[in-house]
């Protein structure tokens, strides 16, 4: 109270709001006695006689023998909160049936057989919440909420929610909470004012098919500068207009994507009757048009756009969501190593090694093989084979072959990483496109033991000629072995 009249009347203001107030009115209460029916007082008066007079009898009825007060004060004084009190998770939906996101809840409930306070209370993880003062859940059975209250995401979302529990249906309901419970599985702990973690809700896994099998390939965000013959074709157009983000659709089915969106990097939403057939590649293009002047054979069924904004040439986050709202994917690329740097204005695009790695990864990316990328179609080196054979009988597994860029029809010498002992670096050259090998690098102090990458740090990866990539990774600096051994394992995707 004192905090609120300082800022109403502040003592170093000569005439505050609060004075110019009793100036006009000439009181600031309304307080009657036998001979006056107004006594004009200062806010700060005013202030202080309740703080002096009204509190302290209020208190005293409140606490004196704890009086029966009857129902038309609410019934007696409650007992103190437990330390522990019985709150736990109730129900949920992370998936409404409506489609909207926004008609989520988290239901809280209350074990006890007292009210609880849950002032200053959290909800994080997943989700983010944090209980504003008043919050108080009943004792199941002591009122019509039944020791039940709901946390809803989105206040209009609840108020259109379709089906039960929703609006009107009296219950106790807070809004709203931050973030979006994922269909991908998920975990919301609830925690007291000091952060304790009282009970945790894990949301079982149930993702839509757009989460299952639609990923990003290929990013190209610093094309080439535009060319003269480009420029007489369309004086309208920029660099930027060759921008182009593909997808795949990794399952062995049609799959619908009718309503997915991009919301971060770019704004893109694909219309309805939308779908991928099984492997099919498509490009959502910043500008279709200026994209199939440098790629005229591209089918224009597989092109989307234009697209909303521009790749960020320094790197930025790319957040894909399905039509419900789920994230599909949400990643963060770079023009700097261990990135890729060829993609960065130099010609080549941003091709992901393969759809089911990690995007956020920069040793899961490499530069396209071509220049302006490979918009639709793949550029990878299909193995086959046996990739334990050795047709050259030259003692590296044709497998291997594949990954360094040799030929198992060939007898090659052994790979012999480059070390450098200035730099403490070492580097291996193996084939760009050679994605269906997983090329690592082990090592060991003694040859009984081998870790990857151990001590073994990576800096990054350079295109050569002949398609190949040079990869380099240095050694910690707090290795003090007199020694370390080194090999190459390449292994199927």
């Amino acid at each position: 109270m004192l905090a609120l009249t300082d800022k109403v009347d502040p003592p170093d203001v000569p005439e505050s709001d609060a004075d110019l107030d009793l100036r006009i009115w000439g009181f600031w209460n309304q307080h009657q006695t036998a001979s006056v029916s107004y006594i004009p007082r200062s806010a700060r008066d005013e202030t202080n006689r309740i703080l002096s007079t009204f509190v302290p009898a209020r208190r005293g009825l409140i606490f004196q023998n704890n009086p029966p007060l009857g129902p038309t004060y609410g019934g007696p004084l409650p007992p103190s909160q437990p330390t522990a009190p019985l709150v736990s998770f109730g129900s949920f939906d992370a998936n409404p049936t409506s489609g909207n996101q926004d008609h989520e809840f988290i239901e809280i409930t209350n074990r006890s057989s007292v009210f609880i306070d849950l002032t200053g209370w959290q909800l994080s993880g997943g989700v983010t919440f944090t209980f504003p003062a008043g919050s108080v859940i009943s004792p199941p059975g002591n009122t019509r909420f039944d020791g039940r209250l709901i946390i809803a995401k989105s206040a209009t979302g609840w108020r259109s929610r379709p089906s039960s529990p929703k609006s009107g249906e009296g219950r106790l309901v807070l809004m709203a909470y931050d973030g979006q419970l994922s269909s991908k599985g998920d975990s919301v702990q609830l925690r007291n004012p000091s952060g304790t973690i009282v009970d945790t809700l894990t949301v079982p896994p149930a993702p839509s098919d757009q989460q299952r099998f639609l990923r990003v390939t290929e990013l190209h965000y610093r094309p080439l500068p535009i060319s003269t013959d480009e420029s007489a074709a369309d004086p309208f157009a920029t660099s930027a207009d060759f921008e182009f983000i593909e997808l795949i659709n990794t399952s062995t089915s049609p799959l619908d994507i009718s309503g997915t969106s991009f919301t971060n990097g770019i704004t893109w939403t694909f219309p309805q009757n939308t779908s991928l057939a099984p492997s099919q590649r498509i490009v959502v293009a910043r500008r279709p048009s200026a994209l199939a002047l440098r790629s005229p054979n591209l089918p224009a069924a597989s092109v989307f756009g234009p697209f909303s904004g521009s790749l960020d040439n320094a790197g930025e986050r790319i957040t894909l969501r399905d039509a419900a709202g789920e994230q599909i994917l949400s990643f963060v690329y770079d023009n700097n190593a261990p990135w890729p740097t060829e993609p960065d204005g130099t010609g080549p695009s941003l091709v992901l090694i393969s759809p089911s790695l990690n995007p956020d990864l920069p040793e899961n990316w490499r530069p396209s093989t071509s220049i302006h990328g490979n918009p639709t179609t793949s550029d990878s080196i299909p193995f086959t084979g046996n990739p334990d054979a050795d047709a050259d009988l030259d003692g590296i597994p044709a497998l291997l072959e594949y990954a360094l860029g040799s030929s198992d029809s060939s007898p090659s010498p052994a790979p012999t990483p480059e070390y450098s002992p200035l730099n403490r670096t070492l580097s291996l050259v193996h084939a760009s496109a050679a994605d269906a090998a997983s090329l690592t690098i082990e090592s060991s102090p003694d040859l009984a033991s081998w870790s990857s990458p151990g001590p073994l740090t990576r800096l990054g990866a350079n295109s050569l000629p002949g398609g190949l990539t040079r990869t380099t990774w240095s050694l910690t600096p707090s290795t003090n072995t007199p020694r370390l051994f080194t090999r190459t394992r390449a292994s199927l995707r």
